[in-house]
């Protein structure tokens, strides 16, 4: 019986079925690919679901996630929810009193962190609050429990994850999205699955077909891009996040996506940034570059065989550049962002 999806964990099941991969969820980790199958990936995701309940945790718990894009995050998220406990993503920049903020106001009772800094940071906020929070990291980290226990522990536990499965309804809360801090005081919204389920179901018409594999960049810990995650996986489309904003042109070298998201103001720096390099070419090169930039503000799409054509080269001579102008523009981005 084909899977229907009204819960995003449904999600799952749906690619085992209709598309598994050998690479469905990838991310660059200190220089390494890490790349899971549809396969590896679910039965990752089985584990640390009964790891969790291993630990007492179940329909309503709140689990908080802090971590830039890897695929763990994209793991713990959907271990958590297919027991119908509530993810809270964490934003890595936040303010240790943002934090504070955020663990308090929603009940968590375990956080994932990603490495040395944000567990450091978590153990300064646990260490001021009341309630005792059990912090996991994905990295290897000195004195703290490592994920890994909870995927070794769940390994071994025989809890039916269906009869857990089976409680949870589309109208039930899959997350818990605060705002950054950046306006005051974070507030929070409660999420549904089936919010989630109809953004990525009526979203599929905007991917053309042929897309393939989508490089992630924009943060998980904000709704737009979770849900574009989860586009990609209703979609076949496999998804690969760039280790850093400082490593975007080998990572899209390397992907050779087929699409990505991005926001408005992004893409007027690349224009930016690749109208400051044509500028500063000289000779015929120069003259190719505004042939090409005219050729495109000129025709507009699918207009016909010479066009295509004229296309395809103006392509191939301007892609290097607009690599290279994509690549500085994000780390410039990244870095004014992170300080």
């Amino acid at each position: 019986m084909a899977v229907t999806i009204t819960r995003v964990f449904d999600l799952l099941q749906y690619n085992l079925e209709k598309f598994p991969k050998e690479e469905f969820v990838s991310g660059k980790i200190n220089g390494k690919w890490v790349k899971y199958s549809t396969q590896k990936f679910c039965d990752t995701v089985d584990a640390l679901s009964r790891g969790l309940i291993g630990i007492g945790l179940g329909k309503e718990s709140r689990v908080a996630v802090i971590s830039p894009n890897r695929p763990e995050w994209n793991i713990t998220d959907f271990a958590i929810m297919q027991i119908g406990a509530y993810q809270i993503p964490l934003y890595p920049t936040l303010a240790e009193h943002d934090i504070k903020f955020i663990l308090e106001n929603a009940a968590v009772t375990v956080v994932f962190a990603a490495d040395e800094a944000l567990y450091k940071k978590l153990k300064n906020v646990c260490a001021e609050l009341a309630t005792d929070i059990k912090v996991y990291t994905f990295n290897d980290v000195p004195g703290a429990n490592n994920w890994s226990a909870l995927l070794d522990d769940g390994a071994k536990q025989t809890h039916n994850l269906d009869e857990y499965r089976n409680q949870i309804k589309p109208e039930d809360i899959l997350t818990l999205i605060y705002t950054s801090g950046t306006t005051g005081t974070p507030k929070g919204v409660m999420l549904t699955h089936d919010n989630l389920v109809k953004n990525f179901e009526n979203s599929a018409v905007l991917l053309p077909e042929g897309i393939t594999t989508g490089l992630s960049f924009l943060p998980l810990s904000h709704i737009f891009e979770r849900m574009v995650v989860y586009l990609y996986m209703y979609t076949n489309t496999s998804v690969y996040y760039a280790e850093s904003m400082d490593t975007i042109v080998a990572d899209i070298q390397f992907v050779k996506p087929t699409v990505f998201s991005t926001v408005p103001r992004l893409l007027e720096k690349v224009y930016e940034k690749i109208m400051e390099k044509g500028k500063a070419l000289t000779g015929i090169k120069r003259g190719i570059f505004f042939w090409s930039v005219a050729l495109a503000e000129k025709y507009e799409i699918e207009s016909g065989w010479f066009y295509n054509f004229k296309l395809g080269i103006a392509r191939k001579l301007v892609f290097k550049k607009w690599q290279e102008a994509l690549g500085a523009t994000l780390s410039l981005l990244f870095r004014a962002v992170r300080h």
